[in-house]
């Protein structure tokens, strides 16, 4: 694309714009560029398309666009956990755990912990041993974004009725390890 950049000054123009306005990273440029490649689009048509899904779930969720953007990225970039979800999927949930104050990087962690059936039913086995949680494994691996699973965690909790911050030490030492969570976003819960 970078020909057809160079040739064309409002298109490069368009190009600045929207790198700017979304708050892109060379990394995140260098994402967009492959996946316009493959989809045989131009690299503004691809920026342009996520603007205005960005924009929109940006409005209906109250977060500010760039850092809605950047935590976009986190999951976006992650093709092997998060390549089935399209653009808006992955936006409204990333706006979802933003809101529910939850660091990406931890939803990426509790994705990838839930990945088999034996490592998801060693941690609802414990976790319904050691707190009195009500969960599936079944439910757990066949969850299409971190938030379902997040929500399976809450809910769950909360039908127990304690929170995290009812836990000791131990207990919220046990917790963080059986979920994949940071004890800060267990405590957002």
């Amino acid at each position: 694309f970078g020909r057809s950049l160079g040739n064309n000054q409002t298109k490069l123009e368009n190009f600045l714009v929207l790198v700017k306005g979304l708050g892109l990273s060379s990394e995140d440029l260098a994402y967009f560029a492959q996946d316009a490649g493959i989809n045989l689009k131009h690299i503004n048509t691809s920026l342009n398309e996520f603007g205005v899904t960005l924009k929109s779930v940006s409005k209906e969720y109250g977060i500010d666009r760039k850092r809605l953007s950047k935590n976009f990225m986190i999951l976006r970039r992650d093709i092997t956990d998060f390549g089935h979800l399209s653009n808006e999927e992955i936006l409204k949930t990333t706006a979802s755990l933003t809101h529910m104050r939850i660091k990406l990087e931890d939803a990426v962690a509790v994705f990838k912990k839930f990945s088999t059936f034996e490592d998801a039913a060693n941690s609802v086995a414990i976790l319904s041993q050691t707190f009195g949680m009500n969960l599936d494994a079944f439910d757990m691996i066949q969850a299409k974004n971190p938030k379902e699973i997040i929500d399976m965690f809450r809910n769950s909790m909360r039908d127990t009725g304690r929170s995290f911050q009812d836990l000791n030490r131990f207990e919220k030492d046990l917790m963080a390890q059986h979920t994949g969570m940071s004890a800060e976003s267990l405590k957002a819960l």
